[in-house]
């Protein structure tokens, strides 16, 4: 009777355990997750990666350098997931109205810091300023992006639709930081780069990119933009700040780089 009621149990057990297998999500295959690595990485560059993954979901707060002025206080609240954003937590960009540029860069822009720490007050779009909200876009595949040459982008643009496929891109050609190195066969025009990244491809790559998030997300200055959002004038960096590293899967470029060396 014993044996009986012990191949009972073990039966019922067996059942349970495959029903619920069966009841499991199944696994999302590795090429649709959206922060894994890319492949065949090396012990130093998957060191790399963590090191910058958990950068990338670091809460600032004021004793690590966030504010006064800010529009988050971590990577990650505006991509969820790595990916792209979310209506509650947007962007507003304000006071390009054409090519010849912003006119209210001395009164808060190009982005409207809407939130601060305590003793200070947020940013409102000033009388007269244009105005645009924006999503957070998603991470993925930007350093692949970044791969592709200037000759190829080049060879894309069709600013007159000829193909009909209902897209003119043209490059954006931009000027480039004082920290940026341009990149091995880039094509200049007038002095001038092609843009890759962020609004309008205004950032050269993604480390200039994540220098302007850093600072215009949330008001954290570095050797590479020193200049606080609320004040303007240049201050000490004394923030210690990790910048995503180069071999994830939507940031494999050489030029993001850990920040942590240069804020000791």
């Amino acid at each position: 009777m014993k044996a009986k009621y012990t191949i009972f149990i073990i039966s019922i057990g067996f059942f349970i355990a495959t029903a619920c297998e069966k009841l499991l999500p199944v696994s999302p295959e590795k090429n649709t997750v959206l922060d894994g690595t890319i492949e065949e990485l090396t012990t130093a560059e998957t060191t790399q990666f963590l090191r910058g993954d958990a950068a990338f979901t670091k809460v600032f707060t004021t004793s690590t350098g966030l504010g006064p002025l800010f529009v988050s206080n971590s990577c990650i609240s505006c991509h969820a997931g790595d990916g792209k954003g979310h209506p509650s937590t947007s962007l507003i960009r304000f006071g390009q109205t054409d090519e010849t540029g912003n006119k209210f860069l001395l009164m808060g822009g190009p982005q409207l810091q809407h939130r601060a720490i305590t003793g200070f007050n947020p940013e409102n779009i000033p009388s007269g300023a244009s105005q645009a909200t924006f999503i957070a876009p998603s991470n993925t595949g930007l350093g692949f992006l970044e791969a592709v040459s200037d000759a190829d982008i080049l060879a894309l643009s069709d600013p007159d639709d000829k193909d009909n496929d209902g897209i003119s891109g043209v490059p954006n050609w931009i000027e480039l930081a004082n920290f940026l190195t341009p990149k091995p066969n880039a094509i200049t025009k007038n002095g001038k780069y092609i843009g890759r990244f962020g609004r309008k491809a205004g950032a050269y790559n993604l480390f200039n990119q994540t220098v302007n998030a850093y600072n215009q997300d949330m008001g954290i200055v570095s050797a590479y933009s020193p200049n606080d959002t609320y004040s303007r004038e240049a201050l000490d960096h004394k923030c210690r700040a990790c910048l995503w590293s180069s071999q994830i899967i939507y940031c494999c470029s050489r030029f993001l780089v850990d920040f942590a060396n240069h804020f000791q």
